[in-house]
């Protein structure tokens, strides 16, 4: 059962990070989200160590094994992805389909991250 295999997966990273042993621990983490792409918590993990390189992030994204409908989900880690860093740069663009379902198409990054710091700074002044 993927999903049983995805908690275990995450279990021992959470136990290899414990230990101070990031390496490993983002290895389990990585195979948690690609057993189980709706493993949350993983990916939590994942953004929030900071020690993905690029590569390997956007081979997370593209090898996240989503439902058609569930698209959305490959953005919304895509973001945090690219929130987690600091340059304006999108190297997520080429992991993440510009439509989904529908034809809709996505309005451009730049353009909403460029107004939520707007708004933060709309906010703070």
């Amino acid at each position: 059962d993927p999903k049983s295999a995805a908690c275990f997966a995450l279990l021992r990273g959470k136990v290899y990070e414990a230990m101070e042993n990031l390496e490993n621990a983002l290895s389990w983490y990585e195979r948690a989200v690609h057993l189980d792409a709706y493993c949350h918590e993983a990916l939590e993990r994942l953004v929030g160590s900071h020690l993905l390189s690029i590569e390997r992030e956007i081979a997370l994204l593209k090898g996240l094994k989503l439902h058609k409908e569930d698209e959305w989900l490959r953005h919304l880690y895509a973001a945090k992805l690219t929130a987690s860093r600091s340059s304006d740069e999108n190297p997520f663009a080429e992991a993440v389909p510009e439509e989904r379902k529908g034809g809709e198409v996505l309005g451009d990054w730049r353009v909403r991250r460029q107004g939520l710091r707007q708004g933060e700074a709309d906010a703070s002044g």
